[in-house]
């Protein structure tokens, strides 16, 4: 209470406000208040500070963790070894025109108790104050936020891929723009395996038809043997699938559930990271590095797509994945299946929506994980 009467006496006496006052301390005596961080390496911190202070003239005090003062500043780093996490402050009296530039703000790499850098008083005499920078230099730090964006894309990955197989990959869309029809009107009756007839199917047959291909990839077909096609007024025709077809869409199951249960196990680790780096305040890189991640991705794979052509990528990459004793290579003239798609050509349309699908959800899912991060 005896503070406050004395304050109330001075206002009394005086023509000035409060506010007034206690803004001419801070202009008189800037202090920075504690700011907290963590300090991942507290002796190798305190070394830095110690060897920093050797290069001004002044006085160590030891009483709570690391002081040290001269005739210009003064600070105190508690003792780091008993008190998590570090909570620096800083004086620098008779500088009215010098403010902490940083403080209390946090940066991506650690903690900057000030930004004084090289400064001159009113008559021009340069002094030297204090800068502590990256206590906590430790770049493990970044880690797990680099590990979280990291399997946001595979998630990303997998949440669209399960969108656009309910939506059997908008084949109805691609039916039209690839001229699915016209392309069946004229291979179906060239077909060398007795399935001509295939040409007066409809194309509610064709789309119903590909949705059998796309459940049986997802593995929720029936018996693929027993699949048939029937004719615009419903009369069953023949078998739509020869033997070795299945055999490749039973190869091509067993890849999509290998793929889609790592991208669940990718999604599991980036629901532990997001609220891990909530809950230790750890960085999430920004949004640039991020870009450039997918840019560099994307990059990369444009370059082999120009370099060896699609066609080329195509059969390689079905060369290394299944069997060698496997078919998957099927002419227009002897197969249903190739014909109804119109392979390769829906392929490439498909992963040109599939990559755009992706690249939307990453981006929500990384909003998402900077808003919780509070880092928006």
């Amino acid at each position: 209470m005896i503070p406050w009467l004395l304050a109330a006496e001075l206002l009394s006496r005086g023509d000035r406000s409060l506010g007034q006052l206690v803004a001419d301390g801070q202009k008189a005596f800037p202090v920075s208040g504690e700011i907290n961080r963590r300090v991942s390496d507290p002796a190798g911190a305190l070394a830095r500070v110690k060897a920093w202070c050797a290069e001004y003239e002044g006085v160590f005090d030891d009483t709570d963790g690391l002081g040290f003062g001269t005739a210009d500043f003064r600070f105190n780093l508690p003792d780091l070894q008993h008190r998590a996490p570090a909570a620096p402050e800083c004086e620098n009296p008779g500088q009215p025109f010098i403010a902490c530039a940083n403080n209390g703000q946090s940066t991506e790499d650690g903690c900057k108790l000030t930004d004084y850098g090289k400064t001159g008083r009113v008559e021009n005499r340069t002094n030297y104050y204090l800068m502590i920078d990256k206590l906590d230099r430790s770049e493990l730090r970044r880690l797990p936020g680099w590990l979280l964006v990291g399997c946001l894309l595979p998630t990303a990955l997998l949440l669209a891929w399960l969108t656009l197989a309910r939506l059997d990959f908008l084949y109805a869309v691609w039916y039209q723009a690839l001229a699915i029809e016209e392309h069946i009107t004229y291979y179906a009756p060239q077909n060398r395996q007795g399935r001509a007839d295939f040409a007066q199917t409809s194309p509610e047959e064709h789309r119903r038809l590909f949705g059998l291909i796309v459940q049986a990839i997802q593995g929720r077909e029936e018996p693929l043997a027993s699949a048939h096609y029937y004719n615009a007024e419903g009369r069953k025709l023949g078998k739509f699938l020869r033997a070795e077809e299945i055999g490749h869409l039973r190869d091509v199951k067993r890849l999509v559930a290998v793929l889609t249960r790592a991208g669940w196990w990718f999604t599991a680790a980036a629901l532990f990271l997001a609220p891990f780096l909530w809950w230790r305040r750890l960085p999430l890189p920004l949004p640039g590095g991020v870009a450039a991640m997918w840019l560099l991705l994307l990059g990369v794979v444009g370059i082999i797509l120009w370099w060896q052509g699609p066609q080329e990528v195509f059969d390689r990459l079905h060369q290394w994945i299944f069997p060698p004793d496997h078919p998957w290579f099927f002419y227009y003239q002897d197969s249903l299946m190739t014909t109804t798609m119109k392979a390769p050509q829906i392929f490439a349309a498909i992963a040109a929506l599939w990559t755009l699908l992706s690249l939307g959800i990453y981006a929500l899912l990384y909003a998402g994980a900077r808003h919780l991060a509070g880092k928006t």
